[in-house]
């Protein structure tokens, strides 16, 4: 996930542990899901947002 956002590649980072924030990538529209919320359909909305871009 890192290498990926730091190849300034549209990143999608699945946590599931407390601190998002700190480990989220970040710019590019990447972004954090945390699997504790969110469910399937929102993995694929996130997903299609990216690739809309």
């Amino acid at each position: 996930m890192h290498l990926a956002s730091a190849s300034k590649a549209p990143t999608l980072g699945l946590f599931s542990g407390s601190n998002i924030k700190k480990y989220e990538p970040y710019g590019n529209g990447s972004k954090a899901l945390d699997t504790n919320i969110l469910g399937i359909s929102d993995f694929i909305k996130a997903i299609s947002d990216i690739l809309d871009k």
